[in-house]
């Protein structure tokens, strides 16, 4: 049997999410995920309503491709042959 890998834009407790070195570690709840109160949080929700150029998406793509590539790491889910670099 599997497991739910949970993931989110904002940095939390989920298995694949931005990590931020905020140094409270204070959270509150949306839904089902624990979501940090922190500054980088409240700049990804700005740039939900008001989005950024698209070489900073770009680079928000590739931070959570990385952050996968971890994961499936992390629980032996991964292949190097079939991913790229």
């Amino acid at each position: 049997m599997g497991r739910t890998i949970t993931i989110s834009p904002f940095c939390g407790r989920q298995d694949i999410c931005p990590k931020d070195n905020d140094p409270f570690d204070v959270y509150f709840n949306i839904g089902k995920q624990k979501i940090q109160i922190s500054a980088a949080n409240f700049r990804r929700l700005n740039q939900t309503l008001f989005p950024p150029s698209r070489n900073k998406m770009e680079l928000i793509f590739q931070d959570g491709f990385q952050d996968t590539v971890k994961l499936l790491q992390a629980e032996n889910w991964y292949e190097a042959s079939i991913l790229p670099p």
